[in-house]
């Protein structure tokens, strides 16, 4: 659910992300990001094409959340946030529907509804 007055939008470089980010701090304006990536890029997971696209990648969240960290040290706002509660990286899946018959305890008692393995 997208809250009220919120905005999608597409920014292709992370420098323009961070950018626009640390401007919102220094005007003291709420702003968020969310980005999805993949949780594995296509290839071989330990081919070095593969390893070499998971190290860049981790160096360039790495830049972005110090850039952040940086804007909110500059305004003296370290201490009441974090780079966190303005850019959030997510990775998709699936999750296979777990059939209840299949969890009834040893007592033949259904777990109850609110349990994870629901």
């Amino acid at each position: 659910m997208v809250e009220e007055g919120a905005t999608i939008m597409k920014i292709d470089k992370p420098r323009g992300i961070t950018t626009m980010i640390a401007e919102k701090i220094k005007a003291n304006e709420r702003f968020a990001v969310y980005i999805v990536i993949p949780m594995w890029p296509e290839g071989v997971p330990t081919g070095a094409a593969t390893q070499r696209i998971l190290f860049w990648q981790n160096k360039t969240m790495q830049m972005m959340y110090e850039t952040i960290y940086n804007a909110l040290v500059e305004v003296g706002l370290e201490a009441a946030f974090s780079p966190q509660d303005y850019l959030n990286f997510f990775c998709l899946g699936n999750r296979e529907a777990v059939d209840i018959h299949e969890n009834i305890t040893v007592s033949g008692i259904p777990p109850p509804p609110n349990t994870p393995q629901v």
